[in-house]
C-alpha cells in the first residue's frame, strides 16, 4: 500500500502536468514498500497469518511482535500451537492466556511452550489503515516522509550512480548517497519500528 498519495508529491514538486505520473506513481510505491521494511512493519490493515518458533523451558511470559498492527486496527482470530504444523482443532490456545499490546504489536503470552519451528501460529487482523488517504491522514508525520524521500529521488534520478561533479572552486558528491534515506525520513521511520522477537 502507498503510504501517500500522487497529489500530494505533484504539490511538493510543484507538478501539474501529468506527464510523469506514471513514473512518480511507481516512486512512491518503492518508496512506500522501503518504508514499510525500516518500519519492519506492515501497513495495510488486512488478514494476516504468520508463524514464529517457540523456545525452550519458558517460565516466564514469552512475546512475539505482530508485524500489521496500528493503534487500534489489531484483532486476533485464533492461536495454535503444533510442532507437527497440523493444526488440530486442539491446538488453539485459549484466548485468555494472551493478551496483544497495541501500542507495541506484541502479543504476550502467560504460558510456555515447547520449541518448535514455526510451532505457533497467529492469525488476525491488522495493520495501521485501510487505505492511503487513511494513512495520510492517521500518520502526516510518516506520510511527509515518504513524500521527502520521493522529491529527494525525483530531483536526483539524474544523477544516480555519479560520484562526484567537479566545478571551478570545488566539487559536489551525489549519486549513491541520493537513494539513502535522509536524515528526516530515517528519524521518523525509526520511531514507527517494530519491536523484536522477545523471551
Amino acid at each position: 500500500m502507498d503510504l501517500t498519495t500522487l497529489a500530494r508529491v505533484k504539490l511538493a514538486i510543484e507538478k501539474s502536468l501529468t506527464t510523469d505520473d506514471s513514473a512518480l506513481s511507481q516512486l512512491i510505491s518503492e518508496v512506500s514498500a522501503a518504508a514499510e521494511r525500516e518500519m519492519n512493519r506492515a501497513a495495510e490493515t488486512k488478514a494476516r497469518t504468520e508463524f514464529f518458533d517457540t523456545l525452550t523451558n519458558l517460565v516466564w511470559v514469552q512475546s512475539v511482535p505482530l508485524l500489521g498492527y496500528g493503534d487500534s486496527a489489531c484483532v486476533i482470530t485464533k492461536v495454535s500451537y503444533d510442532v507437527s504444523w497440523v493444526w488440530p482443532t486442539t491446538s488453539v490456545v485459549d484466548a485468555t492466556s494472551y493478551y496483544l499490546d497495541l501500542k507495541t504489536g506484541l502479543l504476550y503470552f502467560r504460558r510456555g511452550f515447547s520449541a518448535g519451528p514455526r510451532a505457533l501460529k497467529v492469525e488476525y487482523t491488522g495493520g495501521m489503515e485501510g487505505t492511503a488517504a487513511d494513512f495520510v491522514a492517521a500518520y502526516p508525520d510518516i506520510a511527509q516522509a515518504v513524500e521527502q524521500q520521493v522529491v529527494h529521488l525525483w530531483q536526483t534520478r539524474g544523477h544516480l550512480g555519479l560520484q562526484s561533479v567537479n566545478f571551478e572552486g570545488g566539487a559536489i558528491s551525489s549519486g549513491q548517497e541520493s537513494a539513502r534515506w535522509l536524515d528526516y525520513p530515517k528519524r521518523i521511520l525509526k520511531f514507527y519500528r517494530r519491536a523484536g522477537l522477545c523471551g
